[in-house]
């Protein structure tokens, strides 16, 4: 899923809402895939939109792809005409993948 996310990283941070990504920064730290420290870097790093964007993707990118699958899924299920025109595809959530 890190390959997926990392297909579509530029053109979703070109494209990307700062609703989206507040919204999927949210969910993120909800279930403890994001930390804190890490939520608020994203939150206060940078003004820019795509900065954020960036910041989010690197830093989920780096804990693995169940981290990955848990954002595309995410931004498919917030921003559906977004995710459709990425043309993103999400892993089952049952399927056997890194659990990092």
């Amino acid at each position: 899923m890190a390959d997926e996310l990392r297909r579509v990283q530029p053109q979703l941070i070109q494209r990307c809402s700062k609703p989206l990504i507040k919204g999927v920064v949210d969910v993120l730290q909800h279930l403890r895939i994001l930390n804190d420290a890490e939520v608020e870097s994203i939150n206060e790093g940078s003004d820019l939109r795509a900065d954020k964007c960036r910041l989010l993707i690197d830093t989920v990118i780096k804990k693995g792809d169940y981290s990955c699958n848990v954002l595309l899924r995410e931004i498919k299920r917030q921003d559906p005409t977004l995710s459709e025109y990425l043309g993103i595809t999400v892993a089952d959530p049952t399927s056997n993948m890194d659990l990092k």
